[in-house]
C-alpha cells in the first residue's frame, strides 16, 4: 500500500479519512445515492466523506453491516 500511495502521491492520512465514501458505497448503495444527490456543488471530498461517515453513524443496522464485514475474512473491497 505505502508504494502505491507514493506512486501516486496520495497521503495516506487521504485515504483514511475518506474511506467512509467507499464504506458506504458498498454497503449502502442507495443511501450513498441519497447523500450524493444531497450534496452542494462546491463541496470537498472531505465534507462529503463526513456525511458519509454521518450516514453510516446515523443508521444502527447499516453501521452493524459494515462492521461485521469489517470483521469477517472479507475485506470490503472484495464484496
Amino acid at each position: 500500500m505505502t508504494r502505491a500511495f507514493q506512486k501516486h502521491a496520495i497521503d495516506r492520512n487521504t485515504v483514511v479519512s475518506t474511506s467512509a465514501i467507499g464504506e458506504l458505497t458498498i454497503v449502502a448503495p442507495e443511501v450513498n445515492k441519497e447523500v450524493l444527490a444531497k450534496k452542494p456543488c462546491g463541496e470537498t471530498v472531505l465534507a462529503f466523506a463526513k456525511c458519509c461517515e454521518a450516514a453510516i453513524q446515523g443508521d444502527e443496522d447499516m453501521k452493524e453491516k459494515m462492521e461485521s464485514m469489517k470483521a469477517g475474512d472479507r475485506d470490503l473491497v472484495s464484496i
